[in-house]
């Protein structure tokens, strides 16, 4: 039999699955909360909870013995099981001597859950056995945080594409385009509204600078160059790398519209170089 219980923020191992026990004898030892969810106590004084304190396996090679030490085992015995092993879940390599005692409510450093694995009859772990059975354990930890992060990173995507979508609606209600240039690279990124704004089709209308500069109105267009320019150098009256700008441009549908721009230089700290 085993079971795979995982260290949750509120002190306690939440049971994932259990296989091979007595029917509801893991739920009739220790209850279940109003979700019908199977939580141990960190504190607990059991085995496994002592092995994700300490993040040392507990070996148990007869649990009649074991059970002078943790009487709550005497409920396991009574079911039929003889022997077993609680193995910490942990993405260091050895136990940290000293992290955590019997009285701390939280899991050793590194450690993510236990694995239980228990037999019907007294079992003598040699070896070869306990090197096994830890490898297996440490390749368990490694998937669980394989998945953790794979959630995370997912979870950002679409929290960053709901951003992005929000971005988007704010702009489009607000008629406000956004865009940047990488000065080394001289790449130009535009804003859905952006393009909406200059009447310029995507599919049509690459982001460049050329195509910019010949939007603008030919009245205002050494002004504008000049204020950037200005404010890209740090000269004055654009010293803080930021700058306001008034302009005309000349839309594909012969429209002329006003345009305040508004900028900001992001340098390099260590030479002040201006990157964008």
């Amino acid at each position: 039999a085993c079971a795979l219980l995982l260290c949750g923020a509120d002190g306690t191992l939440a049971l994932v699955r259990a296989t091979g026990y007595p029917p509801n004898l893991v739920t009739r030892i220790f209850g279940t909360a109003d979700d019908g969810t199977v939580h141990i106590p960190i504190a607990a004084s059991l085995p496994i909870a002592e092995a994700a304190r300490t993040g040392s396996a507990v070996w148990m090679p007869a649990l009649p013995a074991a059970a002078a030490r943790w009487p709550g085992l005497v409920a396991f015995i009574e079911a039929g099981i003889g022997a077993g092993v609680d193995l910490p879940l942990r993405l260091v390599a050895e136990a940290v001597p000293g992290a955590a005692d019997a009285d701390t409510p939280c899991p050793a450093p590194g450690v993510l859950g236990v694995l239980a694995i228990d037999f019907a009859e007294p079992h003598a772990f040699d070896g070869e056995e306990r090197a096994f059975l830890e490898a297996i354990a440490r390749l368990c930890a490694q998937a669980i945080e394989r998945a953790r992060l794979h959630e995370a990173e997912r979870a950002a995507r679409e929290a960053a594409a709901s951003s992005d979508a929000a971005l988007r609606l704010a702009q489009a209600a607000a008629h406000v385009g956004t865009w940047s240039v990488d000065l080394p690279t001289g790449a130009v990124t535009w804003s859905p509204e952006y393009y909406a704004i200059h009447g310029l089709d995507p599919a049509r209308h690459p982001p460049l600078q050329a195509t910019w500069l010949a939007s603008v109105h030919p009245e205002d267009r050494a002004r504008v160059t000049a204020t950037v320019a200005a404010a890209v150098a740090g000269e004055p009256p654009h010293g803080t790398d930021t700058f306001d700008v008034e302009y005309r441009i000349l839309r594909p549908d012969a429209t002329t519209r006003w345009i305040l721009g508004r900028g900001r230089v992001d340098r390099d700290p260590a030479t002040g170089r201006a990157l964008r």
